[in-house]
C-alpha cells in the first residue's frame, strides 16, 4: 500500500528469476530498471502500469514478452536488448507513445506488421537478430535512427522512402544485393551505413540523397559506381574499399564540387584499380586515404587546390610511375608514398608547395626533384 506513489524502481544486476504479479499495483511508477537479471518472463500485471514511461530490461532471459505490454501508452523508451526473444507481440504497435525501440541482440527472425504503427518512434534498434525482411514501415514518420544492422536481411521495401524524417540507416552486415529506386527520396539522410552486403550495383537515385554525409560501402562487390554519385554535395566521408572497382566514373571528381569540398575522409583501399586518370579537387578536405592495397601501374590522377593535412598512397603493390603531377596547389602535412614500387617520380612534389613530412620508404626513386 505505501509504494503505490512509488516512481523510480531499480532492481537491476540482482539473480531475480520471476517478478509477482503484485508489482502491476504501483500505479504511480515512471521508471521501472530491470536490467540485467535472469528473468524469462514478465507477469501480465506489467501491463497495468499505465503511469510507466521507461521500461529497462536489457540482459535478461527473456523468451516471452505478453500481449498486455501493449497497454503502456505513456512509455516512451522500452528496452529488450540481449535477452532470447523470438518473437513480438502484436500489441506492441499499440504504444502510441514510444520514442526509442531497442531490441538488438535477440532471436527474432521476423517483426510484427504493427510495428509499422508506431508514430512517435524516433530510435529503432533491431541489430545481431535473424531478420530476413522487414514489415511495412512507411508510418514510421518521426524515425530518425534505425539499425538493423547484423541480420540476415535481402531487400529493402521502397515504402522506405516514406520515412522522411530519417537521418540514419545502418544496415551494414546484411545479405543485401541491391537497394531499392526510392532511397533517393530520404532527403534528411545524412549517414548511410551499407558495410560488408552483397551489393553489385547502386541506383542511380542515390545522387539525389542531398543532405547525406557519411556513406560506407566498402565490402561489397561494387564494379561500377553510378555516375550520380558526384551529386552529393554534403558528403564528407567516403568509404568504397574491398570492392571490385577497376576505375572510378568521371564524376567523382565533382563530389563536393571535388572529392572533397567538404570531403574529409576517402577510402579506396583493397580494390582492383590499375589506374585513376580522374582530376580530384580536394579542397577543404582534411584526409584523403588513397589506394591501399591495390594493383597501380599508371597513376594519372591530378589532385588540385585546397589544402590536404593527410594524403596517404600506401602499398600499392606494381606502382612503377607517375605519369603526371599529382599535386598542385596543394599544401600538405604529410606525404607517404611508402612501399609503392615507385621508380620515378615525375614532377612528384611541385616547387613552392608545402610538404611537411615526405615519407618515401620502400621505392626506387632515381631521384627526388627539390
Amino acid at each position: 500500500e505505501h509504494l503505490k506513489s512509488l516512481k523510480l524502481l531499480y532492481l537491476g544486476k540482482n539473480n531475480l528469476t520471476t517478478l509477482p504479479e503484485s508489482i502491476g499495483s504501483l500505479s504511480s511508477l515512471k521508471r521501472l530498471n530491470l536490467r540485467n537479471n535472469k528473468l524469462s518472463k514478465l507477469p501480465n500485471a506489467i501491463g497495468n502500469l499505465s503511469s510507466l514511461s521507461s521500461l529497462f530490461l536489457k540482459g535478461n532471459n527473456l523468451t516471452y514478452v505478453p500481449d498486455s505490454i501493449g497497454n503502456l501508452i505513456n512509455l516512451k523508451y522500452l528496452g529488450l536488448a540481449s535477452n532470447k526473444l523470438p518473437l513480438l507481440p502484436e500489441t506492441i504497435g499499440s504504444l502510441k507513445s514510444l520514442e526509442s525501440l531497442n531490441i538488438s541482440s535477440n532471436y527474432l527472425t521476423e517483426l510484427p506488421d504493427s510495428m509499422g504503427h508506431l508514430k512517435s518512434l524516433l530510435r529503432l534498434e533491431l541489430s545481431s537478430n535473424e531478420l530476413n525482411q522487414l514489415p511495412d514501415m512507411d508510418n514510421l514518420s518521426s524515425i530518425k535512427i534505425l539499425k538493423f544492422d547484423r541480420n540476415n536481411l535481402k531487400f529493402l521495401h521502397n515504402s522506405i522512402s516514406n520515412l522522411t524524417t530519417l537521418e540514419s540507416l545502418k544496415v551494414d552486415r546484411n545479405e543485401l544485393k541491391e537497394l531499392p529506386d526510392s532511397i533517393g527520396q530520404l532527403k534528411s539522410l545524412k549517414e548511410l551505413d551499407l558495410y560488408d552486403n552483397k551489393l553489385t550495383k547502386l541506383p542511380e537515385s542515390i545522387g539525389n540523397l542531398s543532405s547525406l554525409e557519411v556513406l560506407d560501402l566498402s565490402k561489397n562487390l561494387l564494379s561500377l559506381l553510378p555516375e550520380s554519385i558526384g551529386l552529393l554535395s554534403s558528403l564528407r566521408e567516403l568509404d568504397i574499399s574491398t570492392n571490385k572497382l577497376t576505375n572510378l566514373v568521371a564524376t567523382i571528381g565533382k563530389l563536393p564540387i571535388a572529392l572533397g569540398n567538404l570531403l574529409n575522409l576517402l577510402f579506396l583501399k583493397f580494390n582492383l584499380f590499375k589506374e585513376l586518370r580522374e582530376p580530384i579537387d580536394s579542397g577543404r578536405a582534411v584526409k584523403l586515404f588513397f589506394p591501399k592495397y591495390n594493383s597501380f601501374k599508371d597513376l594519372r590522377c591530378s589532385i588540385e587546390s585546397g589544402s590536404s593535412s593527410i594524403l596517404f598512397w600506401l602499398r600499392s603493390k606494381d606502382s612503377r610511375f607517375f605519369n603526371d603531377p599529382i599535386v598542385s596547389g596543394i599544401s600538405f602535412n604529410e606525404l607517404s608514398l611508402m612501399s609503392n614500387n615507385v621508380r620515378e617520380d615525375n614532377e612528384l612534389i611541385v616547387s613552392g608547395k608545402i610538404v611537411n613530412r615526405f615519407d618515401s620508404k620502400c621505392n626506387s626513386f632515381s631521384e627526388t626533384r627539390e
